[in-house]
């Protein structure tokens, strides 16, 4: 039997699950529900990331750890450079090394840049290069080539530049309550772009068919119509349904970089492209800005940039 509990919304937001008289789960989902537009809209914007980051710039005047409290703009920007630092640390770093063969040389004739983006650490966007004229575009060119070539990463290129984002309806003190967004390097943005072009068909083939997140022409949506209609059979059937929610928590911060290469090589990121993704996460550092402070280097021992061209690709492999 299934009994709607009311939220105040004409949407359902816990659904108890039970053949008897005691209930056997309580499981919160969002669905629309029937007969009214205001649940479906309600649904919707769950889903719609631009709600979130309309209000996610928000700051508060401290910030507090188990530790420590900071109430001036250096002191929160040390508290969040120690939060998204110890993210960014492994217990341990072992290597994962396979010789491959098949070098590749890439252009950047069919590239775009997405333009009207936040400067890079280095104060540098992607107008800078659009704009730069044909012996800056040969010179890219020759820089990326080299990079495919000898599968070396130069350090200077693989800095980011970290600004904490809150979450919407989370205590603003707590770090731990910002998602970290990083802007990378204009010419890893373009090394990025050149190594998605030659991965992104293979991870789309070996995907889930029924994976929708991280995933171009796809929705949530659409895994929420099958809920719905699970729900729906199984209430036509008087039948039992459980379902089950997992929330990656700091999905991005958290990625170890050891499992990630394993699971591209095994879904055919293979050669020199492989060699040169693991090339790209050796020793990357980040910087916090924050209350108009910019925090000392830290090197990341895990995690995908939230922001990096590459970051949701790797996550739809995984």
């Amino acid at each position: 039997m299934f009994s709607q509990l009311p939220d105040g919304d004409n949407r359902i937001q816990a659904i108890e699950i039970s053949t008897t008289k005691d209930p056997i789960c309580l499981i919160n989902v969002y669905l629309p529900s029937r007969g009214t537009d205001k649940g479906h809209d309600a649904f919707r914007a769950t889903l719609d990331i631009k709600n979130q980051r309309s209000s996610s710039s928000q700051f508060t005047h401290t910030h507090r750890t188990e530790e420590k409290e900071a109430s001036t703009p250096n002191e929160m920007n040390s508290i969040f450079k120690e939060h998204f630092e110890k993210l960014a640390k492994t217990n341990s770093n072992p290597s994962f090394n396979i010789d491959h063969d098949n070098l590749v040389k890439i252009d950047l004739e069919t590239i775009v840049i997405p333009k009207k983006k936040a400067a890079d650490v280095d104060g540098f966007t992607a107008e800078h290069l659009i704009y730069g004229g044909t012996e800056l575009a040969e010179y890219l060119v020759t820089l990326i080539n080299n990079i495919f070539y000898t599968k070396h990463v130069p350090w200077i290129i693989k800095k980011g530049l970290l600004t904490p984002v809150h979450k919407r309806d989370k205590d603003t003190t707590l770090p731990s309550n910002y998602r970290g967004i990083t802007v990378i390097s204009i010419i890893c943005k373009i090394l990025e772009l050149c190594i998605r072009a030659r991965i992104e068909g293979t991870l789309n083939k070996n995907q889930n068919k029924l994976q929708k997140g991280f995933t171009k022409g796809a929705s949530s949506i659409n895994i929420a119509l099958f809920i719905s209609e699970a729900i729906n059979e199984v209430k036509d059937k008087n039948e039992c349904l459980i379902l089950i929610t997992l929330d990656a928590e700091k999905a991005f911060d958290v990625v170890d970089h050891i499992h990630l290469f394993w699971k591209l090589y095994h879904q055919g990121i293979i050669g020199s492209t492989w060699l040169l993704i693991k090339e790209l996460y050796n020793k990357t550092t980040t910087q916090v800005k924050s209350q108009g402070y910019i925090s000392e280097t830290f090197v990341n021992e895990q995690g995908v940039k939230q922001g990096g061209i590459l970051s949701a690709n790797f996550l739809q492999g995984l």
